[in-house]
């Protein structure tokens, strides 16, 4: 005859588990937040830029990578031309741009 402890856990892997409380309705988690989430939420978002672009103003920040080599050309070039590096190769993309017919860039 089984003992008394014996039977007493046979019938606790028998028993149904305790079930985990209900989460809260998605409505009663929005009441709950502060007042400025929820007008941040109201306004509509301006489209996020692609990865590895940082806004900055109205312009986005760009990076890309040379070898140093070709730096020191860039660097000479807009030394001896006085411009920038950045209005450089501005100018040198907006010449391709019109290149190949498309409309030169503006700023």
């Amino acid at each position: 005859m089984p003992s008394k402890n014996r039977s007493d856990l046979l019938s606790a892997f028998k028993e149904e588990a305790p079930r985990p409380p209900a989460a809260p309705a998605p409505a009663a988690a929005a009441s709950r937040r502060r007042p400025s989430a929820q007008r941040a939420e109201a306004a509509p978002r301006p489209a996020a830029p692609r990865r590895g672009a940082r806004a900055q103003g109205d312009r986005l920040n760009l990076s890309f990578r040379m070898a140093p080599a070709t730096w020191e050309r860039v660097k000479q070039l807009a030394l001896s031309d006085r411009v920038s590096v950045q209005e450089l190769l501005f100018t040198a993309l907006s010449r391709e741009f019109a290149r190949r017919g498309l409309p030169a860039l503006e700023e």
